[in-house]
């Protein structure tokens, strides 16, 4: 009955590393992640972000100019990596114990908003991780979503009175080039609108 015991353990021991093997989203520790990828490695912060009593690390790296998260869910024997979408900004709340991701990106292009953005008009994402899924859960933030599309309603009234403004005083190229600025920023504002609008619908 030992023999066997240590049989099958040897061979689920094969298993683990097999599977370590093939699949590149799965690490034994979270330095065999870091040496692999040599990431220029800003943090690693602790969390229990799926709630089944393990830590979990959050890895916050550089590349070029850009900030990027990506997660390690910690198993019994390894962890499990989540990669996070591209964005400008990266956040974690808390709330009864649960924690949820806020990850926002501007939504004016220009220098000024990148490095100093006024943020009652940032775009925010919500996610929580499911075991090891990143599960999107915007559809509870309802009420931030129809207040943002105020604003940016808002903003769409803003630059259709600047394309007035300049369309009545001058028809230079450098005016016709704003013109079509300000036409890509509200088009940009109503397909978030239209986001929130579908968001709204499947709550």
């Amino acid at each position: 009955m030992k023999r066997i015991s240590v049989i099958v353990l040897f061979v689920l021991l094969n298993i683990v590393i097999l599977i370590c093997q093939t699949n590149t989203s799965i690490y034994p520790d979270v330095e065999a992640y870091i040496s692999k990828f040599n990431r220029n490695i800003e943090s690693k912060d602790k969390y229990d972000l799926n709630g089944d009593g393990k830590f979990d690390v959050i890895l916050s790296y550089t590349h070029g100019e850009g900030l990027f998260w990506e997660i390690l869910i910690s198993k019994n024997e390894y962890y499990v990596l989540i990669k996070i979408p591209k964005y400008n900004e990266y956040l974690i709340t808390e709330l009864q114990n649960k924690y949820e991701l806020k990850l926002g990106n501007c939504t004016y292009n220009t220098f000024s908003d990148f490095y100093f953005p006024d943020c009652k008009y940032k775009w925010y994402d919500f996610y929580s991780i499911v075991d090891t899924v990143l599960v999107c859960t915007n559809n509870q933030h309802i009420n931030g979503y129809k207040n943002l599309s105020h604003l940016y309603k808002i903003r769409i009234t803003y630059f259709d009175s600047l394309k007035i403004a300049i369309s009545n005083n001058n028809n230079s190229s450098s005016s016709i080039n704003l013109i079509e600025e300000y036409d890509a920023q509200i088009k940009k504002y109503q397909e978030y609108i239209d986001k929130i609008k579908l968001i709204v619908s499947k709550k």
